[in-house]
């Protein structure tokens, strides 16, 4: 898996409170630290890691600003296929 990943507080404090909220519908919170990331892409099995060093550190001081974010998209993964969207919320609203 490529991904990039962020240890935003905002984004750990919105991650704890989904879990505080899923629990009660039988939806457990992961038992690995939390890191939120955006999935990049996979590497198929048997392939060599890629160095993504040459492309990616030219961004490694870029200051990307406010993030803001609107919706939340509940997603199932399957071992073969694409990923099944469960559920989408809205955030930010104010209602």
């Amino acid at each position: 898996i490529v991904e990039a990943s962020s240890k935003d507080e905002k984004t750990i404090k919105l991650h704890k409170m989904l879990n505080s909220g899923f629990e009660p519908f039988g939806i457990l919170m992961e038992k690995r630290p939390f890191l939120p990331l955006v999935l990049v892409g996979r590497i198929r099995s048997g392939k060599k890691k890629p160095n993504l060093k040459p492309i990616l550190n030219p961004f490694e001081k870029t200051n990307y600003g406010i993030t803001r974010v609107r919706e939340l998209v509940l997603y199932q993964s399957h071992k073969t296929g694409p990923v099944s969207i469960l559920d989408r919320f809205a955030l930010g609203t104010g209602k």
